[in-house]
Formats: C-alpha cells, sequence, structure tokens
C-alpha cells in the first residue's frame, strides 16, 4: 500500500442527483402554494385552513430541499481500514475487505433505465464510480450511517455503491491501491 495515497480526500460532484432533487422540492413547494391558493379562492377551504396548508407547504419543502442539497455534499476518504463517504446527511464507511471491486463507469455503459434515473446526474460521457461489495450494505443502528463497516441491519439486497465525485479516474486509481486480492 502506497504512502502517497493513504489518506486521500476526493470531493462529491455538484451536479449529482441532489441538485435535481432540491430544484423538485421548490417546485413541489411552488406548485403546492397555488394549489392552496386555488382552493381558497373557489371557497373550498377557509382563511384559518388555507393559511395553515401554506405554511406546511413552505416547510415541508424547504425541509426536503435542505436535506436532498446536504445529501449531495460531502467526500470520499481514502484510509488504511476503510473507504469513507462523508456527507452533510451522514457516514457511510466500507472495509476494504468488503469491497470487491472499484470500477470507474460512464452512462452510456449502462442500461437504458439506468440511464433515465442517472438524468440530470451526470451527461453521458462523464465517469462516475462504482464500488461492488462482498457483502451487503448495513443500515445503521444510529440516524445516518450505513456501509460495511458499521452494527446495522443488512439491507440483503444493496451490494453496490455508486458516487459521483469530481475526480472519479483519481479515486479509482488511488483506491485500487488499498483493495486486498
Amino acid at each position: 500500500m502506497g504512502s502517497d495515497v493513504q489518506k486521500r480526500e476526493f470531493r462529491l460532484a455538484g451536479n449529482s442527483l441532489s441538485s435535481v432533487m432540491t430544484k423538485f422540492a421548490i417546485v413541489a413547494g411552488v406548485v403546492g402554494l397555488f394549489i392552496v391558493a386555488a382552493l381558497f379562492g373557489a371557497g373550498t377551504i377557509n382563511v384559518e385552513g388555507a393559511l395553515f396548508a401554506a405554511v406546511f407547504m413552505l416547510v415541508a419543502s424547504a425541509a426536503m430541499a435542505r436535506n436532498m442539497r446536504a445529501f449531495g455534499q460531502g467526500g470520499a476518504k481514502l484510509t488504511e481500514a476503510r473507504l469513507e463517504v462523508h456527507t452533510n446527511t451522514g457516514k457511510h464507511l466500507y472495509k476494504w475487505a468488503d469491497i470487491l471491486d472499484i470500477e470507474l463507469k460512464s452512462l452510456r455503459s449502462q442500461s437504458a433505465l439506468r440511464r433515465f434515473w442517472d438524468i440530470g446526474q451526470i451527461t453521458a460521457d462523464q465517469g462516475f464510480v462504482e464500488i461492488r461489495l462482498r457483502r451487503s450494505v448495513r443500515l445503521g443502528l444510529l440516524p445516518g450511517r450505513s456501509g460495511t463497516d458499521i452494527l446495522g441491519l443488512p439491507s440483503l439486497v444493496v451490494k453496490s455503491v455508486r458516487l459521483h465525485l469530481e475526480d472519479p479516474e483519481g479515486f479509482v486509481l488511488a483506491a485500487r491501491s488499498f483493495l486486498q486480492t
């Protein structure tokens, strides 16, 4: 294991799904306010009901937008013991022994369904990192924690993780030096 990559850190890319979901939350809040205004204008709800619904829409969409935005901020850190992915919503820890392979992929190499899901996250030629795991991801007993190096409940089906990083090529090169064969 090379000492030059012992503690490399890589930032998550700013064009991830969280950006799209943040915009969706804001649009949903505005649409909700228009619906409340229309219902109030039609006389379906009274002033108190309209005010309550409007405040609820504003608070719910703001909370949703904040959480979605926080999920796309952070980075991945390579240490001797594990891969640590930190976002503003939590920590995701993966032991090197639990990682089967780390690959650089592009959207063009994915199935049509997967490409549809990734619309807005990355461009067709932009790379992302796919991490295949030997065991399923565990959902932590503490909120905001997941990975293979935590105490928690196994998800049973999630055996790969995708990272949208600013430097996916550099991450793959550095991370492969930590993999155990």
